[in-house]
């Protein structure tokens, strides 16, 4: 275990809190650091079918202590499970660590999702050392140095990337064994973006003041609790320094930010105890000073770092700023920075499809930035080699995508449009990676839309909007990584989702009815969601049906045998089920929750 002791030191500042890395999620459950008695399990090598404590019950239904966290601009999420500690905890306390998560969410744009169990006071089952403000565990994995060189230089998204990645030699400087948390796993595409099992635990003062809302401040002898929540969750991240320290069976373990450690120019260090910065240009520039100080973390920062909350120490009475360097440390180990991100437009999605595509001039997706500097203004130009049939208009710091002066026309099995995003903040003169997109557009048949065989291996990681039109469909997103927006369209469809996050749209209750009616697959709750904002009508989700009824403007669900159906009644007055204006199939016994239903 990575040495998990903090500091004792005076009434002005606490330890910011230790990284316990724990070897295997399955055999951890109950969140207990290898190193206290239990015996260290193997790691989980990427490849392999790795299971860990799910979020979800066995029968499907999340249970209250978890909350999905997702700032509407990023694909990036935080899966929360309050341990009850954490329930008991003041309301402030569950906002904050919501609010970091948030802020991270708008710093990067990953589209995994990131499940971490937070205590107050605890951590797991054990209870925090009275002087530490913050601590976290995160679980690993392990791989070849060929594999993790291989995803650092495929995932390069900006020029600080780039030139980390071209820093790195080809084979490993040091003997040993590359490791990540299995959250950074997720964002070097080594492991699923979805993967169920808990990538994290942290755990906070419940006898150190904090302040929540440091908007007026932070009082002397109270602590900034954003700067705490951001150090511990971005440790689960990644954030840390191994410098060859034995991790249960596994000596000499290693991380990508270990890979970036220098003392010179040049010359790497993979020391904790002696002077190092990090560096993505070979040792060329020191963007910042690592800790050096003995039993506190070694990929915290130095205290020439002031008032930052990636700091091994932090001080009362001040408020921490994230900074250049605390923003770079996590794009440069698999974390993409902010760029631009997608959404649908519910409003005009029903009428920006034809009988044979999508109709000149009417918009379908919404399309910010995420991740730059609040208060810059910014636009957005279209690429791609299908650009000149779409057009992209802004205002607002928004812009709309569209098909462009003709329709776009759409082919049986699908017709692929490639594009790309691009954000400029024209206060700042930057200008992001362009983001790629795929338009899918079927026929008014029944067709057969096969995502992965039409993108091809290298399109199977790109997001994608996919209009079936009329006709019975079947969409299937088996194999894709990259985020979907399925529409069927009227008819009986067939849909199936991706590995990551799936958006199930419906622009007009016609599209999935009693008679005609949807069957979506393999629907997960907390992670997907349907999307009912294209009916144009307020709605008020009233969960598990009680009675063959459904009252005025309600979206509910029933299962009848292993099925679960979803109910939407977008008229003015109660209506049987068998009448219900929409009725949708999600094959397995599924427990729609609130978030899942996307509505006005």
């Amino acid at each position: 275990m990575f040495d998990a002791r903090t500091l004792r030191f005076g009434a002005g500042s606490h330890a910011l809190g230790s990284a316990d890395l724990l070897l295997d999620p399955a055999a951890s459950p109950d969140g207990m650091p290898v190193g206290d008695g239990t015996t260290a399990p193997d790691t989980v090598a990427i490849g392999e079918a790795a299971v860990g404590p799910v979020v979800q019950a066995a029968s499907g239904v999340v249970t209250p202590m978890t909350v999905r966290v997702t700032e509407d601009s990023s694909p990036l999420a935080f899966q929360i499970t309050w341990d009850a500690s954490a329930l008991a905890a003041p309301q402030a306390f569950r906002d904050g660590v919501i609010a970091a998560a948030e802020e991270l969410e708008g710093q990067y744009r990953n589209a995994v999702t990131v499940n971490i169990r937070v205590g107050y006071g605890t951590i797991g089952k054990q209870t925090l050392p009275g002087f530490a403000l913050g601590e976290s565990a995160g679980f690993l994995a392990s791989m070849s140095y060929a594999t993790y060189l291989a995803a650092t230089r495929l995932g390069v998204t900006s020029a600080d990337d780039a030139s980390a990645a071209a820093s790195l030699p080809d084979t490993m400087p040091v003997s040993g064994t590359m490791l990540t948390t299995t959250a950074e796993a997720k964002a070097l595409g080594l492991m699923s973006p979805t993967r169920a099992g808990t990538d994290g635990l942290v755990g906070f003062s419940s006898a150190v003041p904090f302040t929540y809302d440091t908007s007026g401040g932070v009082p002397s002898g109270s602590y900034d609790f954003n700067s705490v929540a951001l150090h511990e969750l971005t440790e689960v991240m990644g954030r840390i320094l191994l410098t060859g320290s034995s991790i249960g069976s596994i000596a000499n373990a290693y991380t990508p930010l270990d890979m970036l450690h220098f003392s010179s120019v040049g010359v790497r260090t993979f020391t904790s105890g002696a002077p190092g910065y990090l560096s993505v240009d070979n040792g060329a520039t020191d963007i910042a000073d690592f800790n050096t100080v003995s039993g506190a973390d070694a990929g915290d920062w130095a205290s020439s770092m002031d008032n930052d909350p990636y700091n091994a120490f932090g001080g009362s009475g001040v408020v921490d700023q994230v900074s250049a360097a605390d923003l770079t440390a996590l794009d440069v180990i698999g974390w993409t920075r902010g760029g631009v991100t997608t959404a649908a437009l519910g409003a005009s999605i029903e009428t920006a499809q034809g009988a044979g595509g999508l109709v000149a001039g009417m918009g379908f997706a919404g399309i910010s930035e995420v991740g730059g500097v609040a208060g810059d203004s910014y636009s957005y130009a279209l690429g791609g080699p299908d650009a000149a049939a779409f057009n992209l208009s802004g205002a607002g710091n928004q812009a709309v995508l569209a098909a462009g002066s003709t329709d776009v026309l759409g082919e049986a099995n699908g017709a692929v449009y490639a594009l790309t995003l691009t954000a400029t903040d024209t206060t700042a003169g930057t200008t992001t990676t362009a983001d790629p997109l795929d338009i899918v557009v079927g026929s008014s048949g029944a067709d057969m839309i096969n995502l992965a065989g039409l993108s091809g291996a290298a399109g199977r990681v790109t997001p994608s909007f996919v209009f079936g039109l009329d006709g019975a469909d079947t969409i299937d997103g088996t194999g894709m990584s990259g985020r979907l927006w399925l529409d069927g369209g009227a008819g009986a469809d067939s849909l199936t989702g991706g590995d990551n996050v799936t958006d199930y749209i419906y622009g007009a209750s016609s599209d999935s009815t009693p008679t005609s009616m949807d069957v979506i697959t393999n629907f997960r709750p907390g992670i997907d969601a349907i999307d009912l904002t294209g009916l144009g009508m307020a709605l008020t989700f009233v969960g598990k049906l009680t009675t063959r009824s459904i009252g005025a403007g309600d979206v509910g669900w029933l299962r009848n045998g292993a099925n679960t159906f979803l109910y939407v009644n977008t008229s003015g007055t109660a209506e049987t089920l068998a009448h219900a204006d929409m009725k949708i199939e999600l094959l397995g016994k599924v427990a729609i929750g609130n978030g899942d239903i996307v509505h006005l």
